[in-house]
Parts: structure tokens; C-alpha cells; sequence
């Protein structure tokens, strides 16, 4: 279809998708992508070293967009994503809902990796080994091709991936409720 990225079909810069936002908004141009991936099955015998992601020489935006969204109820999957960040940071957003309080049996691991060397440059998530907390990023601060791997288990999730150069939200600061949210009844 015209006007959508060939690879998971998202709205791309110039197809319109902020047709009813500013001029400011859509004058972006959209380097980095977005693609599946096959997901990667670490296990937990595999060691994991984290390798540094900070770059000073890449100021921090005062703007993230938002390259990629889903939201999605997940009762067991391990599925991944192929990022090329053009412009970083690289920052992941989760927001999750629980179907079950024990953290082991309600999880949702993030792993991000170099997509040729297998470095891992970001690791964290809700359940299993890492916090309970709902809201979550995560941040690589290098331009790269990058492995996004999802682990998960009985859970609902707003995901997200941001990247300096993706199309702008026009998204309203007053919102009284979050709609993620209000689906599930929280």
C-alpha cells in the first residue's frame, strides 16, 4: 500500500499519518526502520554482559518520535524486531498490565542487542528476574542495527520505540486517563 512501510506496514513519515498535526510536526525525515526479526532463545544458562551504549558525541533530542507502537495482550510469545537507529537515542517505552501478581507466571523481558555481533546494550523488563514497576524505558545511546528480542507471559502491553528522527505524536498533555488503561480496567 502507498504511503506504508513495506516491512510491518506502519504509517511512514510522509504518508500523512500527522495529517491533521502542525506544519512542525511533519516536517520530519525518517531515517531509522523498523522490521521482524526471528526472536533469539537465550535461556537462562546464557551469560549476559552488558555493553556500554553511552556516545557523547550524539546530543540528547528535546523530542522523541515514535517509530513504532503496538499494543497487545500476550499469554506466551518470544518474538523480536530488527531496528536500524539513524538517529539515536534508541529508547524503548513499555507500559504493562499484568494477568497474574506472581512476577514468574506475569512477565515481559526486553533484550536489545547489536544485531551483528550480539552485544547486548540493553536489557530489562517487568517480572521474572526484573522489577514490577509498569512504566519502563529503556536507552541506547549509538546509531546501529539493533535485535530487539520479547520474552512474555500473561501480560498487556503499550509498546514502544522512539528514536529522534521518527514522526512526532501530536499528543495532548491535558489527557485526563489513559486510554492503554482504561481497556483493562485499571
Amino acid at each position: 500500500m502507498e504511503g506504508e512501510s513495506p516491512d510491518i506496514g506502519m504509517p511512514t513519515a510522509t504518508s500523512g499519518a500527522h495529517g491533521d498535526s502542525p506544519p512542525s510536526l511533519q516536517q520530519r525525515e525518517v531515517h531509522s526502520t523498523v522490521r521482524d526479526a526471528d526472536p533469539i532463545q537465550r535461556g537462562p544458562d546464557v551469560p549476559t554482559r552488558l555493553r556500554s551504549s553511552i556516545a557523547p558525541d550524539y546530543p540528547a533530542p528535546s523530542q522523541l518520535g515514535t517509530l513504532f507502537h503496538e499494543r497487545r495482550h500476550i499469554v506466551y510469545s518470544n518474538y523480536a524486531y530488527l531496528v536500524d537507529a539513524k538517529s539515536p537515542p534508541l529508547i524503548i517505552e513499555l507500559k504493562v498490565k499484568p494477568d497474574n501478581t506472581n512476577p514468574r507466571l506475569s512477565y515481559f523481558i526486553v533484550t536489545v542487542s547489536d544485531s551483528e555481533s550480539g552485544d547486548v546494550y540493553a536489557k530489562g523488563g517487568y517480572g521474572g528476574i526484573y522489577p514490577t514497576q509498569e512504566e519502563q524505558r529503556l536507552a541506547v545511546y549509538r546509531e546501529g542495527e539493533y535485535h530487539i528480542n520479547i520474552e512474555a507471559r500473561n501480560i498487556h502491553v503499550d509498546f514502544k520505540i522512539l528514536t529522534a528522527d521518527a514522526p512526532l505524536e501530536a499528543v495532548t498533555v491535558e489527557q485526563a486517563y489513559d486510554p492503554f488503561y482504561l481497556l483493562w480496567g485499571k
